[in-house]
């Protein structure tokens, strides 16, 4: 799909309509369902938990081909929005697996029910928990969570095996599907604003 392609799809779709056309049900012209099946194989031996292929979805730049929004790197340099998927790009991927999601998240409330306060606060882990989405860069570093970390660090190590071309791959978890689509819905609700207003 081209970019002319792309944002004439968003502006004439319901945005849930293009997340289930475009996001949960397409393929990826950059990581392909070979790939996927690995890393869903891969992190159910990893976690112990049997992770179905309706659970594991490509998202991202990965999927349409383009980063819809502006991004800051860690160095400060600012990617615009639309941008082509490249060799810089990294392969994100959305586990929407109740089954893991509520195992992570009773390690997580174990974790916090053991500190001296409550609430206990975990950066802004709370704030996306509350969309259904738990990110692994707002998980306590000092936390140790068994199934968590064994999840985290296999995906971390991905990039090494030849089969995932060496390419970065960031993995985010949410608590199923029905979640993962309205936060993808939320983000092309959003760009599909921002193109009416061009």
């Amino acid at each position: 799909m081209t970019l002319e392609e792309l944002k004439a799809e968003i502006l004439s779709k319901n945005p849930e309509d293009f997340v289930e056309e475009h996001i949960i049900n397409a393929p990826s012209q950059y990581f392909t369902e070979e790939q996927l099946l690995f890393v869903m194989d891969h992190l159910s031996v990893a976690t112990g938990v049997d992770i179905q292929p309706e659970e594991i979805v490509i998202v991202g730049s990965a999927k349409l081909g383009f980063g819809l929004f502006e991004k800051t790197k860690k160095d400060g340099v600012i990617l615009p929005a639309f941008r082509p998927f490249d060799g810089d790009s990294d392969i994100d991927i959305a586990f929407a697996c109740p089954a893991l999601f509520d195992l992570i998240w009773n390690e997580i409330a174990t974790y916090a029910r053991a500190k001296p306060r409550m609430p206990h606060r975990m950066d802004k882990l709370g704030d996306y928990m509350v969309y259904g989405w738990i990110r692994p860069d707002h998980i306590p570093r000092e936390a140790r969570l068994r199934t968590f970390d064994l999840w985290n660090d296999r995906i971390r190590r991905l990039p090494v095996n030849p089969k995932m071309n060496r390419r970065k791959i960031s993995g985010a978890l949410y608590r199923d599907i029905g979640f993962l689509k309205k936060y993808q819905a939320r983000g092309i609700s959003a760009c599909k604003i921002k193109l009416e207003l061009e």
